[in-house]
């Protein structure tokens, strides 16, 4: 899993609050084996967000790294997951290596921001854009 969003409530878990990750990667500091940390509950490896993403995604080159760094895990990895958080903003930069986009939704979302949503994500990608219902932070529960 990728924390694009830097919200993912797995990153603490599996790599602590400070642990190196994407940022880290992006300025040069780390390499994919320094930022790729292994949950210590599962068989899940994970890429923090390592620090706030905003300021690094606003370089010119940001684009081109976090997709080569998509594409590296999908070498080795069955399934590479990526927390972009909200559409928009970070799902843009992978959504060229996706094979299928997931929306995780809140139980009672408003079915007109989904269907905006949804048409975002088919206009800037050819995969198939599953939505997911989060029944009341279960699906969130369920990965802790």
């Amino acid at each position: 899993m990728v924390d694009l969003s830097g919200a993912n409530p797995l990153s603490p878990r599996a790599s602590g609050d400070s642990a190196t990750g994407l940022a880290h990667d992006l300025t040069g500091m780390a390499e994919l084996g320094g930022i790729l940390h292994r949950d210590p509950h599962s068989r899940l490896h994970l890429v923090p967000a390592g620090e706030p993403l905003a300021s690094h995604l606003a370089a010119p080159s940001a684009r081109q790294a976090v997709q080569s760094l998509v594409r590296a895990p999908a070498e080795t990895y069955a399934f590479v997951v990526m927390d972009a958080g909200p559409a928009g903003g970070a799902a843009e930069f992978v959504t060229d290596a996706a094979d299928c986009l997931d929306l995780v939704a809140p139980e009672a979302a408003d079915e007109g921001y989904l269907q905006e949503a949804i048409a975002r994500l088919e206009e800037i990608s050819a995969a198939p854009v599953l939505v997911i219902e989060d029944q009341q932070g279960r699906a969130l529960d369920a990965a802790a």
